[in-house]
């Protein structure tokens, strides 16, 4: 027979104790399984844009360079000079996407991405950050956030001809505000959204916030990102970013 008042206080709050250090040892193996994933991840985006810039930019460059000569022989809107240049494009956009996903902060990420769409397209843009001293976006959030603004770019000189535009990324309290915004022709408020727009909303749901896009009193487009964020401390830089 076992005695009922063999579970006295004491005993309780040593199970109790017990419980707790081994939830916090599950956790803290979570988060460096995490973290090793993230940085295994990390590591292979470098090298692939390493090998892009060494290998398939490099060739584009130099067919796009060679075509340049053959002007007198072919149009610069030939089809071959066309599929150069878009090719060329293409390579250095992927080249940014991935150097801007191990890069060490959010900011220096959409600073990445703007550098690259500047040259593509000629555009003025203005990137500016607030987000708390010493903190960063989860990496998973920063994805999201980033091709958000790279797509809504891409959408205001693709679509909307714009020459300047502006991000602006800011933590309010425990929410993430980001807004794009551009001096284009504007979108119609009965505009059908296409797979651009449709994609960063989907993005923003799988933040847990939502996206609008409207057209601006002075002309152009604004979209807005309002998504709950939750900081971390920023990872340190790994690789040099790939070069263009």
């Amino acid at each position: 027979a076992v005695a009922t008042d063999w579970i006295t206080p004491r005993e309780g709050l040593r199970v109790a104790a017990y419980a707790l250090l081994l939830a916090s040892a599950y956790w803290e193996y979570v988060l460096r399984r995490r973290a090793r994933t993230l940085a295994a991840i990390a590591l292979e985006r470098e090298r692939i844009a390493r090998d892009l810039h060494d290998g398939l930019a490099q060739d584009l460059a130099c067919i796009a360079q060679q075509g340049q000569r053959l002007g007198t022989e072919l149009e610069p809107e030939h089809p071959l000079m066309i599929a150069a240049r878009n090719a060329l494009a293409t390579s250095r956009g992927v080249i940014a996407d991935l150097s801007a996903s191990t890069a060490a902060t959010t900011d220096a990420a959409l600073r990445i991405i703007a550098a690259e769409l500047r040259h593509r397209y000629g555009l003025q843009i203005e990137v500016r950050t607030e987000t708390p001293a010493g903190g960063d976006l989860d990496p998973v959030e920063r994805e999201h956030v980033v091709r958000i603004a790279r797509e809504a770019i891409v959408n205001a000189a693709a679509h909307g001809a714009a020459r300047q535009v502006d991000v602006v990324l800011v933590k309010t309290g425990r929410a993430l505000l980001m807004t794009v915004s551009d001096d284009g022709c504007g979108i119609a408020d009965a505009q059908r959204p296409g797979m651009g727009l449709r994609t960063m909303r989907a993005r923003a749901a799988a933040l847990g916030g939502w996206l609008t896009a409207r057209p601006r009193a002075e002309g152009g487009t604004e979209l807005q990102l309002v998504a709950p964020a939750r900081f971390v401390q920023p990872r340190p830089a790994s690789l040099p970013a790939a070069r263009r």
